[in-house]
C-alpha cells in the first residue's frame, strides 16, 4: 500500500502537468495558415460566394431569425436588408473593419482578406442577387 500511494501521486501530478501544456488558445486563422494563394474575385455571385462567407461569419448575429435579438436589428440574410447595407457602404466598411463602422465580426478577428476582397467585389459590380 505504501507503494501504491507515490506511484498514484506520480500519475496525478503528470495528469496536471500535460492538461497545463494542452490548454486552449486563440489565434487569427490568417495568421496561422497565410493565404498564399490568388484571391480569385472575377466571377463573385452572391449563392456561390457572398453568401456562404456570410453564413460562416455573420449568420450567427444577423440572420432573420437572430438579427432581432443579437444583431441590432440588422438581417444579411435576406437580399433586401443586405442590398441596403450592401449599397450604403456599411457592409463592406464594416467587414473591412474601416474608419466609422462598426468591425465585424463583433469582438472577432477580420475575415480573411480575400474573403473581404470577394465581398468587395460583389458590391462594386451592384450587388446583384445572383
Amino acid at each position: 500500500m505504501k507503494r501504491i500511494f507515490p506511484l498514484i501521486a506520480i500519475g496525478i501530478v503528470m495528469a496536471l502537468a500535460l492538461s497545463v501544456q494542452t490548454g486552449c488558445y486563440y489565434d487569427n486563422e490568417e495568421d496561422l495558415y497565410p493565404f498564399t494563394g490568388v484571391c480569385d474575385t472575377s466571377s463573385v455571385s452572391l449563392s456561390g460566394i457572398v453568401k456562404p462567407i456570410l453564413q460562416g461569419n455573420c449568420y450567427g448575429c444577423h440572420s432573420a431569425s437572430a438579427a432581432a435579438a443579437s444583431g441590432a436589428g440588422i438581417n444579411l440574410e435576406d437580399y433586401a436588408p443586405l442590398k441596403g447595407w450592401a449599397d450604403n457602404g456599411r457592409l463592406y466598411c464594416s467587414v473591412d473593419h474601416g474608419n466609422g463602422c462598426s468591425q465585424m465580426p463583433k469582438g472577432g478577428g477580420r475575415l480573411q482578406q480575400c474573403d473581404i476582397d470577394k465581398i468587395k467585389a460583389w458590391v462594386d459590380r451592384g450587388a446583384l442577387n445572383n
